[in-house]
C-alpha cells in the first residue's frame, strides 16, 4: 500500500526517517503530523481553579483499565495526610465504571481540589497541560498511550504504573 499512496502520514521524524531507511521505491511524499502536540496561546474557559496551587492531571476516558480508582485513593492519603493538590480528571465517562463516577461527584473535595471536566476542546487541555505539575496516568492495561505523550512534549513529568508489575500481583 506504502508503493501506491498519494501520501503517507506518520507521527513522528523518526518514522519518517526508518521508513525511507528502507529503501522502497516510495514516491509519495511523507509528512510528519505529531499526536496530538502542541502549545496554545488560548485561555481555559471552564471552571478550572487557576490558583498557585500544584495541579496533577490524569487524561482518558472513565472506565475499568485506566485505573482512576487507584489514583483516587492515593490523592485521598495524600489529602488526609494535609498535601496541597488540586486532582484534575480530564475524560468523558466510558463504561462499567457507576461507582467511581458516583464517588467522584459525591467527593467531600469535588469541585475543590477533585476537579472532573468531561468535555473540554484540545486547545483547553493543552492549556491544562500547561498549568499542570504532573500527568497521572494510573492505567492497569494499556496500549498505546497518548496522555503521556502530550505531557512529556510540554515538560510535565509523567507518574505511571508499571502495568506487568501489576499484573504479578
Amino acid at each position: 500500500a506504502l508503493l501506491i499512496s498519494d501520501i503517507i502520514v506518520v507521527t513522528s521524524q523518526k518514522v519518517k526517517n526508518e521508513l525511507l531507511d528502507l529503501n522502497w521505491s516510495i514516491t509519495a511524499p511523507v509528512v510528519v503530523i505529531p499526536l496530538g502536540a502542541y502549545k496554545s496561546e488560548v485561555s481555559l474557559n471552564k471552571n478550572v481553579i487557576i490558583s498557585k496551587v500544584k495541579k496533577f492531571i490524569a487524561v482518558s476516558t472513565i472506565e475499568p483499565r485506566k485505573g482512576y480508582a487507584i489514583s483516587l485513593d492515593a490523592a485521598d492519603m495524600a489529602w488526609r495526610d494535609g498535601a496541597d493538590f488540586i486532582y484534575i480528571i480530564v475524560g468523558r465517562y466510558g463504561w462499567s465504571q457507576t461507582k467511581l463516577r458516583e464517588r467522584i461527584l459525591s467527593h467531600d473535595l469535588y469541585g475543590e481540589k477533585l476537579i472532573w471536566l468531561e468535555d473540554i476542546d484540545d486547545t483547553e487541555l493543552a492549556e491544562l497541560y500547561e498549568m499542570s505539575k504532573y500527568l497521572i496516568f494510573s492505567s492497569i492495561d494499556e496500549g498505546f498511550g497518548l496522555p503521556p505523550l502530550e505531557a512529556m512534549s510540554r515538560g510535565v513529568p509523567v507518574v505511571a504504573d508499571e502495568i506487568e508489575a501489576l499484573m504479578r500481583g
